[in-house]
């Protein structure tokens, strides 16, 4: 079963450091076994450019440089792409989990400092309600997230 683990703290509280204990204990401790460890990246200074696709299509990427060949689900999702113009929406969310599905033992989610994402045409509640979907639907996705209040 997955799990989602929220982690609220006030500035300078080492929420950070808790991270990196997290990701250090599950590379020593899960080193022979098939799973991957994925961060979204914030652009912090081009809030246009920050959108939940993006941010989603980010972890998609990091879990399919470990898992090659693609899944047919991503391939498929590719060739459409290529063909029509102009681009079809893809469904992050599925091509997320068909790669996913492929580490047997567990893909992790890391969100540190989710108070850093964007306001931007308010991309963080919709990449708090992406993430949640995407631990949430029967699968082998954990997340862990960090951040300090906001309103």
């Amino acid at each position: 079963n997955s799990v989602a683990l929220f982690c609220l703290g006030i500035p300078g509280a080492e929420k950070t450091i808790i991270v990196s204990i997290v990701i250090d204990c599950l590379q020593s401790n899960l080193k022979d076994h098939d799973f991957k460890i994925a961060y979204p990246h914030y652009i912090l200074r081009r809030v246009d450019d920050q959108t939940v696709e993006r941010l989603i299509n980010n972890l998609v990427k990091q879990l399919l440089r470990s898992k090659l060949p693609p899944p047919s689900a991503v391939m498929d999702a590719y060739n459409q792409y290529k063909k029509q113009r102009p681009h079809p929406l893809l469904d992050d969310h599925e091509i997320f989990h068909s790669i996913a599905a492929l580490y047997k033992d567990g893909v992790f989610v890391i969100v540190d400092a989710l108070d850093e994402c964007q306001m931007g045409d308010n991309v963080r509640f919709k990449f708090i309600e992406a993430l949640l979907r995407l631990q949430s639907k029967e699968s082998n996705v954990n997340l862990l997230a960090t951040s300090c209040p906001v309103p």
